[in-house]
């Protein structure tokens, strides 16, 4: 199954964590996983990088100019077609 999580920056926090614990999860019941952070990526992106699975930031700043990263993100979700989006 393909899976897309959703995260505001894959940082330090505990929600961070919860997402990188569940992609490490989810992979190892051999599902495809996915991580995009609405923003910067922090140090749970760059550890799930490490871990292989792929994770990127859109660098969202929360301003009117984000049209164009929101737009980059309805195209991976069209050319991923993820089953599930969490």
């Amino acid at each position: 199954m393909r899976i897309l999580l959703l995260s505001t920056s894959m940082g330090m926090g505990g929600a961070d964590q919860q997402i990188l614990i569940l992609a490490k999860a989810m992979r190892a019941r051999n599902h495809e996983v996915r991580i995009i952070a609405l923003a910067p990526l922090g140090q749970m992106g760059f550890e799930a990088r490490d871990e292989g699975i792929p994770t990127e930031s859109l660098g969202l700043q929360r301003s009117i100019t984000d049209l164009p990263r929101i737009l980059r993100l309805l195209k991976i979700l069209r050319h991923a077609f993820p089953l599930r989006v969490h």
